[in-house]
């Protein structure tokens, strides 16, 4: 008796249970023996997508192993006012959704997954894992209004940030001497704390970065540049900056600030009250450490040995 071939457990094992939950197999998402997915129409011209992408292996009688992209789209043509439903666009991978949104994690490591087919005999188990997941997790999560993308910073979130840092730290350092610069392609960031240095012949810049945190709860950054070729813009190219440092790295390996058990990675919020918090903390390391640091002219890269203990 001939074993299925991936195709055939795919239709017998999963598109049952994807076809009552309104998902059918579509044409146009099939690539070769290589991809297929399955479609969903949902209100306001939106389609949601699950797709099978394999993965060729020679070595594996099976040949394939497999996972599983997520999209959810909009159509062009249907006008702003009629597509507010939805917060928009999504494109993600099952495992990244499982891991960070459902704390649910596949493999060793968590984040991407890929199932391994080592025998056709697998199929069987194996979808009706697949199943499992896409019913309880990923489906509602594709179809729910207000989910937006991993790491979606919303308009409001990023407004909060900014005006918390205009509030906070932007008096304090304006009185130390910085000036305020904001790119115009980046208008919805904060702004760059800039200071002329070293009797004009170096800037030096510190600029609060919002992270991308996939779940809850929101965090930020602090970089801190000291520049010779007068490009104002940290992301910019040119020369590499004369000084280039992360803030929470800083003051682990340099000033050997050291009450956590790693490098401050980023300080998290989940409220204004704790936004407000953490840029009290933020401050505290800045005017006692960071702008020292920054304004010696003697100071090196931390790559040099840890030579100083603030305290």
């Amino acid at each position: 008796m001939r074993k299925p071939t991936f195709r055939q457990a795919m239709m017998e094992h999963l598109a049952p249970r994807l076809e009552r939950l309104g998902y059918r197999i579509d044409p146009f998402l099939q690539d070769r023996a290589i991809q297929y997915g399955f479609s969903k129409q949902l209100p306001g011209q939106v389609t949601t997508q699950i797709i099978i992408q394999r993965r060729q292996s020679k070595e594996r009688a099976s040949g394939y192993s497999f996972t599983i992209n997520l999209n959810r789209l909009r159509s062009p043509d249907v006008p702003d006012e009629q597509r507010q439903e939805y917060q928009g666009f999504l494109s993600a991978r099952i495992g990244h959704v499982l891991y960070w949104v459902f704390g649910r994690q596949l493999g060793q490591f968590g984040g991407d997954y890929w199932w391994q087919l080592n025998d056709p005999e697998e199929f069987l188990r194996v979808f009706k894992q697949v199943a499992y997941y896409l019913k309880r997790y990923i489906i509602p999560w594709l179809e729910n209004p207000e989910t937006r993308n991993l790491g979606y910073i919303s308009p409001a979130e990023r407004q909060e940030f900014r005006n918390a840092t205009q509030k906070i730290i932007e008096p304090r350092l304006m009185n130390l001497g910085y000036e305020v610069v904001t790119l115009e392609k980046r208008m919805q960031e904060p702004p760059i704390y800039v200071k002329s240095v070293l009797n004009g012949e170096a800037n030096t810049l510190i600029v609060f970065r919002q992270y991308n945190n996939f779940r809850p709860p929101r965090s930020f950054g602090v970089m801190l540049q000291r520049r010779r070729d007068n490009n104002l813009d940290p992301y910019a190219g040119g020369l590499f900056p004369e000084l280039y440092e992360d803030l929470g790295q800083l003051a682990w390996y340099q000033f050997l600030i050291r009450q956590t058990g790693q490098p401050i990675q980023g300080w998290f919020y989940d409220s204004l009250e704790t936004l407000t918090e953490r840029l009290e903390e933020v401050w505290d390391l800045l005017v006692r450490l960071a702008i020292p640091w920054l304004e010696n002219p003697t100071t090196e890269p931390r790559w040099s040995q840890p030579t100083v203990d603030p305290e």
